[in-house]
């Protein structure tokens, strides 16, 4: 059975199950590899390539040869055109429908309202409007439709947009707004597009006013704006107008300083009307102004809205916020409060707050019964029993509380089919995995990652994975991961469903040799090692950020000669070597030198600066040791006393570094389990 495919999205059918005689064409992939130094010999792969057996080969196909045909100007015969037409899905159906159309009202129409609205593809977009600069769009696809001027300049403030030229697409939009501004109620996605030029350039409060002034007229059904006819508002797209003004206008306010609540709290009807999506958008930036005033107005907030958002993990910074404000101020009764707002749940940020309210129980920072009472739990039960209880049945969205949690209560981290025998489950390939792989068998891996980025989320796990080890297979070690990561985070994925072999691709060993051996000299644990190493680089040798870390344990250039001085002067090896500009240093992107020098350092951070605390020291590796330093001292110096580490970092204003110290603590153990457990300690691959 052939699957059905997405409108929304070029190539994106929906995965199905595949005959066993079903195929990919070799020559859709030769013809990718083609495009860059014979093209009409591409071209001619690719027309064959749209009769295959495989919707998803024929889908990629057109959208190249529709690509050929708008961009760079080439007429297909009509048997061709024809094949393409019938071929084509999504946005690329939507462009070819419309010039087929061209020269009719509703070709002009579909075409406006492809190149206006959000959902298009910027790879459309650029394809029907070409080199489109200045306003003169005579030479691209999309002339001859007739535009106005003002529609003119619309398209043109959009393909600024796709480029990030936010000053010169607000310049197009304002002739759009002086000359025919009931384009953006036709087109309410190009208010978002507007908003943003806005926000991206200097313009003072002048967005927010125009959207207020711009949702009087909506909220009256249409009128005159500005001497200018803004048309009647139909009842299907009220809510989508209204949405977006209000929302820009609260985050334009916002940015320039002044509080938005009152622009988004309206807005909040219209976007719960939009999508779920828009309406956690709304509730977070609610959330978030709150926040900034103090912990009770956030709280109250939160009280109020907490029973209408969706993705828990969405807010998972700004209940960062709140929680290290109220650890700081010492508000342990309002954590418990928070936690009762939120224990039902059962998401990411439950399990936070029962941990954190768990640990100050046992800490002594707030009396049991209070606990009990607040919470609704039974006399007979410790309150911090629950909680625990709690966080670890939350825990599965955040690793690191369910390990804390585990520990806490003698429980398994892991689920214990993640940990089992070998992978019985092995599913019958489907078009989309198929095609998927074909870019693999086919030499054309290097041009896979787009397209498998546009099929994932229609992906089950099983269909998954042997993407993940075709992309693993390359050494792109950054991308598998984030393949496997992304899935977990749908809101539906359960972790019971993960096999041993996913947590082994989404927790690789690559350099493992290299790893134990320099992790062994230094006295760290391997496991520990594998796990920065995946934080920091991905296991991507050449790496680097843009602070100018380097390699796969991401060395700063200071910090890597002093550490390697300091081995040096400790009977070590010296790690400098001729370098191609003739003077002796380290080469950072080597894995043997970038490992034993972070690992080193690991362990210094570790051994003797932080006194054997893995968090505490992970933290420092990760923002500094000064600034964990001061961290300590201002926390002990507000709440008169020193935390332990997990409640510490609880309070650390940096989001990276908190989530770093989760992150590596919780891979961690996922690596000591899978590698490093007594009798069943393996590497894979070696």
């Amino acid at each position: 059975m052939v699957g059905s495919c997405n409108t929304a999205m070029p190539g994106s059918c929906t995965a199905s199950t595949e005959p066993e005689h079903t195929w990919n064409d070799p020559g859709f992939y030769e013809g990718i590899l083609k495009r860059g130094t014979d093209a009409e010999e591409a071209d001619s792969l690719f027309t064959v390539a749209l009769e295959s057996p495989n919707p998803h080969v024929v889908a990629a196909a057109a959208a190249i040869l529709m690509e050929r045909q708008l961009d760079d100007g080439i007429a297909f015969p009509e048997e061709t055109r024809a094949l393409i037409g019938a071929a084509a899905t999504g946005s690329w159906k939507a462009a070819f429908d419309a010039l087929e159309e061209k020269g009719t009202v509703r070709g002009k129409e579909d075409a406006l309202a492809l190149m206006l609205d959000g959902g298009t593809e910027t790879a459309v977009l650029r394809a029907m409007a070409g080199r489109a600069r200045g306003n003169d769009i005579t030479k691209t696809a999309i002339a001859g439709f007739d535009f106005t001027d003002a529609e003119k300049s619309a398209i043109l403030g959009r393909l600024a947009v796709t480029r990030s030229g936010w000053s010169e697409a607000l310049a197009f939009f304002r002739i759009t707004l002086k000359d025919s501004p009931d384009i953006f109620f036709r087109h309410p996605d190009l208010i978002g597009s507007l908003g943003r030029a806005f926000m991206s350039t200097s313009t003072g409060t002048e967005g927010a006013k125009l959207f207020v002034e711009l949702d009087k007229i909506a909220e009256t059904g249409g009128g005159n704006w500005r001497g200018k006819p803004m048309g009647v508002v139909n009842p299907g797209n009220e809510s989508e107008i209204r949405f977006r003004l209000l929302f820009y206008a609260g985050r334009i306010s916002r940015q320039r300083g002044n509080d938005g609540t009152a622009y988004f709290e309206k807005a909040l009807p219209f976007a719960r009307e939009v999508s779920p999506e828009q309406s956690d958008a709304t509730i977070w930036y609610i959330l978030r102004t709150a926040v900034d005033r103090s912990p009770d107005a956030m709280i109250d907030a939160l009280e109020k809205h907490v029973s209408g958002w969706h993705d828990d993990a969405g807010f998972l910074d700004v209940m960062d916020i709140l929680s290290r404000q109220l650890i700081m101020k010492r508000q342990w009764d309002r954590l418990v409060r928070v936690l009762a707002a939120v224990k039902d749940r059962r998401g990411v940020i439950t399990s936070k707050f029962a941990w954190i309210v768990a640990r100050a129980v046992q800490e002594g920072l707030i009396p049991k019964e209070r606990v009990g009472i607040a919470l609704g739990f039974p006399p007979s039960e410790p309150p911090e029993t629950a909680l625990l209880r709690i966080a670890y049945e939350t825990g599965h969205r955040s690793l690191y509380y369910r390990l804390m949690s585990a520990n806490a209560i003698g429980e398994p981290f892991l689920p214990l089919s993640a940990v089992g025998g070998p992978d019985t489950n092995i599913p019958e390939r489907s078009y989309a995995t198929r095609f998927l792989l074909g870019f693999f068998e086919n030499g054309a891996e290097r041009f896979a990652m787009p397209y498998i980025r546009a099929l994932e989320g229609s992906l089950t796990l099983d269909e998954l994975r042997p993407v993940v080890e075709a992309v693993a297979s390359t050494g792109d070690y950054l991308a598998s991961i984030s393949l496997i990561g992304r899935h977990t985070r749908r809101e539906a994925f359960d972790f019971s469903a993960m096999t041993r072999r996913d947590w082994e691709l989404w927790y690789p060993t690559p350099f493992a040799d290299l790893i134990e051996g320099h992790s062994g000299t230094a006295g760290v644990e391997p496991h520990m090692m594998f796990a920065l190493v995946r934080a920091e680089s991905a296991f991507m040798p050449a790496i680097g950020s843009h602070a100018g870390a380097r390699g796969l344990s991401q060395l700063m250039q200071a910090t890597a000669d002093e550490t390697a001085t300091r081995i040096r002067r400790q009977g070590g090896p010296d790690l400098r070597r001729q370098l191609d500009n003739g003077t002796l240093g380290l080469d950072l992107t080597d894995p043997s030198v970038n490992l034993r020098i972070g690992a080193t350092y690991l362990a210094m951070l570790m051994n003797e600066r932080f006194g054997g605390e893995p968090l505490i020291a992970l933290m420092a590796y990760n923002a500094g040791q000064g600034r964990v330093r001061q961290w300590l001292t201002g926390a002990k110096s507000a709440l008169g006393f020193t935390l332990p580490p997990d409640l510490f970092l609880e309070t650390v204003t940096i989001p990276e570094t908190r989530n770093y110290g989760r992150g590596v603590t919780s891979a961690t153990e996922v690596y000591r389990q899978l590698y490093f457990a007594g009798e069943s300690r393996r590497i894979a691959g070696r």
